[in-house]
């Protein structure tokens, strides 16, 4: 492979990056807004404290959303300036160590709602994304 197609590439996998990045930022404003709509009358099955820890933890889980839209548009840019593998390769496991740093509080959501008998299916249907 030439250098003009090897460039071309790695610009695509930028563009790839930055266009993940975006829609990632537009998901992570989207629930955020819809954070606030959630009122303890959208999960009655909760008592107030069972609801204020999955108000915190939706919000935990929504701010490290922000971290991976960060962490992909640095990812681009590394990738677009062309800079060395090395730290190509450090932006690559940041990113996949934020998307790893993700998972917790998502889990502890569920395990919240299941412990209060909440299914999957009901959280789907209140409008409730995580």
């Amino acid at each position: 492979m030439g250098e003009k197609e090897a460039r071309q590439v790695y610009n695509l996998e930028g563009y790839i990056y930055l266009f993940t990045g975006v829609v990632i930022f537009l998901i992570y404003a989207v629930r955020k807004r819809g954070l606030s709509g959630i009122g303890p009358h959208t999960i009655p099955e909760l008592d107030q404290e069972s609801f204020t820890a999955l108000k915190k933890l939706l919000d935990t889980a929504y701010e490290r959303t922000l971290y991976l839209g960060t962490a992909f548009l640095f990812l681009a840019y590394v990738t677009l300036s062309g800079w060395g593998f090395e730290t190509k390769f450090l932006f690559i496991a940041a990113t996949i160590g934020i998307f790893l740093y993700n998972v917790p509080p998502r889990n502890r959501v569920m395990k919240l709602l299941m412990f209060n008998g909440v299914s999957w299916k009901a959280v789907k249907e209140r409008g409730i994304r995580f």
